[in-house]
């Protein structure tokens, strides 16, 4: 699992953006001051940094440098939202990579992906249309293009693929992601299922057939004789 370093000091905007890189099978570090910046940097040894230019302490550039100084292969990515000509020249010239505040998350999203070179896995798991890659969660289509599964997604995925064609309990699933009871996570359960039903809605021959009183299956069902 790769992982990621933000350096933010927007404390609400920190968290979020957080949180939406570990959805993403992210591991994450985050710090809001650049003291802090530095010593992260030597402790938790991220694989990206994603860095606000300008913090409460100081000036995010000075940890790029470092970077840079210290010949770290570690790229970087600024935040910021200053749009003058200077701070973007700069910023273009001493980081991999920029992008301006107020920004879309899935735009930073593919900007971490492109520097962090994430190129698909030969572990590729045919369902029927679609290839799943276990190891960073992508669906992938016939006709090249991809979606990038949460953790919890891709988990239950992986467990219901591995058998493929086989019934799986509730209890199951559920203990092999949450480690819950049953009871207490059922309806997250049948909440994931719902979405991975809308990630495979190209290809109506995948079916996560519900099992009254048992569980799921996933079937790959050409006459789809089975309701989902």
């Amino acid at each position: 699992m790769k992982r990621i370093l933000i350096v933010e000091d927007d404390i609400a905007l920190c968290t979020l953006l957080a949180h939406f890189m570990r959805e993403n099978r992210f591991e994450v570090e985050e710090c809001h001051t650049l003291k802090d910046a530095h010593i992260k940097l030597r402790l938790f040894v991220p694989d990206l940094v994603i860095l606000d230019i300008y913090l409460a302490d100081g000036h995010g550039m000075d940890l790029a440098h470092k970077i840079r100084k210290e010949s770290m292969p570690i790229p970087v990515i600024y935040t910021t939202a200053c749009s003058d000509k200077e701070t973007i020249e700069v910023g273009n010239f001493t980081a991999e990579d920029f992008i301006l505040k107020p920004y879309n998350k899935y735009d930073l999203l593919a900007k971490v992906k492109k520097n962090l070179g994430d190129v698909p896995s030969k572990n590729i798991r045919k369902i029927g249309r679609y290839g799943y890659i276990p190891e960073n969660g992508q669906l992938v289509f016939q006709d090249g293009s991809y979606e990038t599964l949460t953790y919890i997604e891709s988990e239950i995925l992986n467990r219901l693929s591995v058998d493929l064609g086989k019934p799986i309990r509730k209890a199951d699933l559920i203990d092999s992601v949450w480690n819950k009871d049953e009871k207490s996570m059922s309806k997250s359960l049948d909440g994931v299922i719902v979405k991975l039903r809308k990630h495979f809605v190209k290809d109506p021959q995948v079916c996560f057939k519900s099992l009254k009183n048992y569980g799921y299956k996933l079937m790959v069902n050409p006459e789809r004789t089975e309701s989902m």
